[in-house]
């Protein structure tokens, strides 16, 4: 250790590890509040895969479409709806998204029925109306469509058109979860995790959490790398939390690169590595952390002509990878 970096520890002596794992929207917790992504129709997923199919949104996957719709198939009218919602060979239109899943639920597509709900929630395409939103939602959700129930789950947690009911939404949530649902593994083991709606469980909340963790959830990865850290239902494993902060850090997960700068400015479970705390504290600051930011410029006047040019080629290194 250099002698200017002597002192350096001390400031990270304070510094906060643990955190909330994603800079989405949370509410203060690890909970995703945003409503249920659509998922994308299984002809639009296939779409561009398969030899001779048009791709999405081409002009004569479009006509074919359009055809079908008029038709009456529930399908093609959900398809259309998420083309126009996601702006997929069209301009995005809103109005025309609703208009076509409206079609598609009126016929009882569940995909559609939850995707109407979310504009309804969103207010995308038509007034917000969290009560419509939850209408649909569950229209959807008693065909057992996972993103609905997860839907449902977010609305009893928070009072979105309902009544706030923990129990309801842990409920909810596991109904998702049981069939893989990531986002709804995420939000039951938050709710094990601070005994909402359910006992509180460390042990419960590791389990789901590492079920989101492998789906590649980043905020799930952080969720149980903190508990890793604190040995908290799982073993105590600084490699462990190392492991699964990486996963998250990796796909810029803005409090995984802070902790694994802390980390490694701290020498927790590894060699103390100044240059590479440097690097994941950069790309932290760069991906809003503030403490990040400052912590960086801190460590910066303390290093080596030598240190800070290894340091920026591994931040140039790391923007350079495809992520």
């Amino acid at each position: 250790m250099t002698p200017r970096l002597r002192h350096w520890p001390r400031l990270l002596a304070a510094a906060a590890l643990l955190g909330a794992g994603s800079p989405a929207p949370a509410s203060g917790s690890h909970e995703v509040r945003s409503p249920g992504t659509p998922a994308p129709p299984a002809r639009l997923a296939l779409a561009g895969q398969q030899p001779g199919v048009p791709a999405p949104g081409s002009n004569e996957r479009l006509r074919a479409l359009r055809a079908l719709a008029a038709r009456g198939d529930p399908e093609a009218q959900y398809e259309l709806g998420f083309i126009h919602e996601a702006g997929l060979g069209v301009d995005a239109d809103p109005a025309a998204a609703l208009d076509w899943y409206r079609k598609a639920a009126g016929a009882g597509h569940a995909p559609a029925q939850n995707n109407l709900g979310a504009l309804h929630a969103r207010g995308l395409g038509v007034a917000a109306d969290l009560a419509e939103a939850v209408r649909w939602y569950r229209l959807a959700a008693a065909q057992g469509y996972a993103a609905a129930e997860y839907n449902l789950g977010l609305a009893h947690a928070h009072g979105l058109g309902v009544k706030p009911d923990e129990r309801a939404a842990a409920t909810w949530y596991r109904r998702a979860a049981e069939q893989g649902y990531a986002p709804a593994e995420l939000n039951l083991g938050q709710a094990h995790a601070g005994g909402r709606g359910v006992e509180r469980d460390a042990a419960e909340a590791a389990r789901w959490y590492r079920r989101a963790a492998e789906r590649g959830l980043a905020q799930a990865q952080v969720n149980l790398a903190n508990l890793h850290m604190l040995g908290r239902g799982v073993a105590r494993s600084f490699a462990e939390a190392r492991a699964w902060y990486l996963l998250a850090a990796e796909q810029g997960d803005a409090q995984a690169q802070y902790n694994l700068g802390v980390i490694y400015g701290k020498g927790q479970g590894v060699a103390i590595d100044y240059v590479e705390a440097g690097m994941w504290l950069t790309l932290a600051g760069e991906s809003g952390h503030e403490g990040a930011a400052a912590l960086v410029e801190t460590l910066r006047p303390l290093l080596s002509d030598d240190q800070l040019g290894a340091l920026d080629r591994r931040v140039g290194d790391w923007r350079a990878r495809p992520h």
